[in-house]
């Protein structure tokens, strides 16, 4: 990292050199740029956003969650930051959070299918499953046929003993997208036949 700073690079160049390498798959060999380039800009929203989503690519949520945060302190109207935020949340099991994050997501993108799925399985998560089966069909409204919307209807369904919701959910998803594993899975392990 030493070389950077000798070479004279921009906090540009290495954004973009850490992007690159991140686009490209190579997520480990990005870090020391992002790491690099968060030392020397800390006024860019952007970088930041990307930050997190290289640490939360990497599994390091909590660092994904700081930088996120970050970004959001800096332009409070970034939907992909709260969206990325509340996934993080989600996946460290602060439910209510993750709830709230989507929430602001959608306020300033009603139109978010993906935040509004992914609110129903944090409301799935606290067991408030009128809540969840609102926001999936919702999201279904967003996004008429979206697999991972009826999915998690048949989960759902199954979770609160719903088994012929269950079924008409998973024989949806799987009309929609046959390869869907975890609908297979689900149908599997419920004793439920699909097609």
């Amino acid at each position: 990292l030493c070389a950077f700073a000798a070479r004279g690079l921009t906090t540009g160049v290495l954004m973009k050199s850490g992007y690159d390498r991140f686009r490209a798959g190579a997520v480990a060999q990005a870090v020391p740029y992002f790491e690099r380039f968060e030392r020397l800009d800390a006024r860019d929203y952007e970088e930041r956003f990307y930050a997190g989503a290289l640490y939360q690519a990497l599994g390091d949520h909590a660092r994904a969650l700081g930088s996120y945060e970050r970004a959001l302190a800096l332009y409070p109207g970034m939907q992909g930051a709260w969206y990325n935020l509340g996934n993080a949340a989600f996946v460290r099991g602060r439910y209510d959070e993750a709830i709230r994050c989507f929430g602001e997501a959608l306020a300033i993108n009603p139109c978010l299918v993906e935040a509004v799925n992914n609110r129903g399985n944090a409301w799935a998560q606290l067991g408030r499953h009128a809540d969840a089966e609102r926001d999936y069909l919702r999201a279904l409204a967003l996004k008429p046929g979206y697999p991972d919307a009826m999915y998690n209807l048949a989960a759902d369904a199954w979770l609160t003993g719903r088994k012929a919701a269950a079924a008409r959910w998973l024989g949806r998803t799987l009309a929609a997208d046959p390869g869907h594993r975890a609908a297979r899975d689900l149908a599997r392990l419920a004793g439920i036949r699909v097609p």
